[in-house]
């Protein structure tokens, strides 16, 4: 590259860090700072969920109230620490150590059947809890941190961690039940040691397409019809058309790893165009409040699977009518890529209305205002797509650190993804017509 040509580009990610505004570094900052302090120092698992009520004083030495980790925050942890140290929010031999450390504890004591990692684990013993499953999707989301802090920090040890972790997932086993379904082309979503392979499967557009992506990257004996053979039902609400999969997170969560944007698959759908669809069709229905709550409007809107007043729960609006009132801002504040105009707004309405809600970690994990009520705790997962979304919008950071790694150039690949030369994404449809 020309020097003049490496100039433009470094003044093009100038301009693209400008326009971000302070409120979303803040925020992105305070969720780095969740996987950092609430990362175990002695096995390196995240907690699955930590109170969000303190102020930005040094963090208490007290007993902490939660001990559960799961393996999908640990996944995001080590996407915070690639990101964390290119942004020189933390020390980078502290990160490639904390990252490096993590990985060997994974492969030499983590939990796991298969290579296939448990849900949830205590985060200072690594065992089991809650009879939790062997899940496929954690174990995914574990991979894709992997696969970012290996891009990120060149590290020999990390690599050599990585290969170990990569090298003991046995991918058919959890394809075929073990051998028993032989034919089947869609992964099952887990396995438990009491009664073996859940009947669920990841056999519709969900949050798996990342996953697949992952799957048919690193194990070259996958068909390449594990990508096709899940199902894609479309929706439509207020003209907005869209893959139905339910809440926000689904339709985040794969495009915080992968950038999607332009690009069509085998089977021509543009993820991209139905996930911000999705999201303005969320927007619309907070606009329209079938249920008649109190507060929802176009600036305060996001519905989530997330803490509700009477327990953890999904709300889907339009996918399913479930809506109780609960509003989530981080999964409006992961959005900034899809919408940034109104994600913007949005957040800046949340600051200005409900300013007791934002503590140590940024926003909480649910806001009621029918009930006048508010989480007092953040969750890892939730505060990782948040950060990826905040990053990927910044200047792409977590997108291309993915896409430089061979595990997604290959994924990416076999699913057939390539580049379009359609018109304007505004006017772009889900499924390609002529494809």
């Amino acid at each position: 590259m020309s020097v003049m040509a490496l100039s433009l580009v470094i003044a093009a990610l100038s301009i693209t860090a400008s326009r971000l505004p302070p409120q979303f570094d803040d925020l992105s900052r305070r969720a780095f700072r969740f996987f950092w302090e609430q990362s175990n120092k002695t096995t390196g698992l995240t907690l699955d969920r930590a109170s969000n009520v303190s102020d930005d004083v040094p963090h208490p030495e007290e007993p902490a109230k939660y001990t559960v980790a799961s393996t999908a925050a640990t996944g995001y942890a080590l996407c915070a620490y690639a990101v964390g140290a290119d942004r020189g929010w933390i020390d980078r031999a502290s990160a490639v150590e904390r990252t490096r450390h993590t990985l060997q504890w994974l492969n030499d004591h983590g939990l796991k059947e298969k290579g296939w990692f448990y849900h949830f684990i205590n985060w200072e013993t690594g065992e089991r809890v809650w009879k939790s499953e062997v899940s496929s999707i954690d174990t995914a989301l574990l991979l894709a941190g992997v696969v970012m802090a290996q891009s990120e920090f060149h590290d020999p040890g990390i690599d050599a961690e990585a290969t170990r972790l990569y090298n003991a997932i046995d991918w058919n086993w959890m394809l075929t039940n073990g051998g028993q379904m032989s034919d089947q082309k869609t992964f099952c979503m887990g396995w438990h040691p009491e009664d073996g392979f859940i009947s669920a499967r990841w056999d519709h557009y969900y949050e798996n397409p990342f996953f697949n992506v992952i799957a048919l990257g690193l194990d070259p004996q996958l068909p390449t019809e594990t990508w096709s053979a899940f199902k894609r039902d479309h929706l439509n609400y207020k003209g907005y058309e869209f893959l139905n999969g339910g809440p926000i997170f689904i339709h985040e969560m794969g495009h915080d790893f992968i950038d999607m944007k332009g690009k069509r698959d085998s089977l021509g759908y543009d993820y991209w165009v139905s996930s911000r669809d999705e999201i303005l069709a969320t927007r619309q229905w907070c606009i329209d409040n079938p249920g008649g709550f109190v507060g929802y409007s176009a600036d305060i809107w996001g519905l989530n699977a997330c803490d509700k007043p009477d327990g953890y729960g999904a709300c889907a609006g339009f996918h399913t009518g479930d809506d109780d009132g609960t509003l989530m801002p981080t999964c409006v504040a992961g959005a900034l890529m899809f919408a940034p105009d109104k994600a913007k707004a949005s957040i800046a309405a949340y600051r200005a209305k409900y300013p007791s809600a934002y503590g140590r970690y940024g926003f909480p994990n649910g806001i009621n205002p029918t009930k006048n009520w508010t989480d007092q705790d953040v969750i890892g997962i939730d505060l990782g797509m948040m950060l990826l979304g905040i990053e990927d919008y910044r200047d792409g950071l977590p997108q291309r650190l993915m896409a430089a790694n061979p595990i997604i150039q290959r994924g990416m690949q076999r699913a057939g993804f390539h580049s379009t030369k359609e018109g304007p994404l505004e006017y772009r449809r889900i499924l390609a017509p002529q494809e």
